[in-house]
């Protein structure tokens, strides 16, 4: 289902108002599938949402959903990433002027 503009925003704005049956019926049109059970209101709701942008703006790649994009490694969370500070190199002289 392609949707433009201002029908985006309205039908996002619909979803918004949907309890939970009704989000878990629109979740098996969309996706073809039974909504995993213990999924609460307010995910299925974004997720829901994500999708009709995606279908209107375009997916994000497969790269760019990848730990590795976001500077993450192996065994790396993303809260330990953006908690540590920013220390400089070993090595690394201070120039003053």
């Amino acid at each position: 289902m392609m949707v433009d503009g201002s029908e985006l925003e309205d039908e996002i704005a619909r979803l918004r108002d949907l309890d939970l049956p009704t989000l878990r019926a629109r979740w098996r049109t969309m996706f073809r599938r039974k909504a995993p059970e213990p999924l609460p209101r307010h995910l299925l709701f974004r997720i829901l949402a994500y999708r009709l942008q995606a279908e209107r703006f375009g997916d994000l790649d497969k790269v760019a959903g990848r730990p590795s994009a976001m500077g993450l490694h192996r065994g790396d969370t993303a809260h330990q990433k953006l908690a540590a500070p920013a220390l400089p190199y070993r090595g690394l002289g201070v120039l003053r002027s």
